[in-house]
């Protein structure tokens, strides 16, 4: 969540929107606006079998999905 709706009431707010974004630790540099299947934000991520199980994300604020997730990303 980029922050674009700081100060909106919970409840007119809009679902996170539907990217990943992403910090090159080597370079310090984000990685923005990459294609997800959900939007989500305070989700818990961690690696698991060659990938990450990401559970128990916001789908807008307050609004806790109950999905789970394994997210596999493709090297270059």
């Amino acid at each position: 969540v980029d922050g674009s709706g700081l100060g909106q009431d919970p409840q007119t707010y809009p679902q996170v929107p539907r990217r990943v974004q992403v910090l090159e630790s080597g370079a310090s540099n984000w990685v923005e606006d990459l294609p997800a299947p959900r939007g989500w934000a305070t989700a818990q991520c961690v690696p698991w079998a060659d990938g990450w199980f990401v559970s128990t994300a916001e789908t807008s604020p307050g609004v806790r999905s109950p999905e789970t997730w394994m997210l596999r990303v493709a090297e270059k």
